[in-house]
């Protein structure tokens, strides 16, 4: 979330051991939307619908490019090549 200086961490979506993902809320009111998207899907714009949780490279990606959020943003802090990537 968007604080006065700087980004402030409210919740995290993990790829857990077992494949799933998990959802760790740290501020149980600025942390919200991410329960919501948790809960009822994030829109994957580039094929019209809605993915959760349990399509978890989908639900990640399209967390990670969501437009038109501008208190939130999702970051990738993944150890792969594909998260350090510009």
């Amino acid at each position: 979330m968007r604080a006065p200086r700087g980004w402030t961490r409210v919740a995290e979506s993990l790829l857990l051991a077992d494949g799933s993902v998990g959802l760790t809320v740290l501020d149980a009111e600025h942390g919200e939307i991410a329960r919501h998207f948790h809960t009822n899907g994030v829109d994957l714009h580039a094929e019209r619908r809605m993915v959760r949780p349990d399509e978890p490279a989908a639900y990640l990606g399209a967390l990670l490019n969501q437009p038109n959020l501008s208190y939130y943003r999702f970051t990738d802090e993944s150890d792969t090549p594909e998260a350090s990537a510009p």
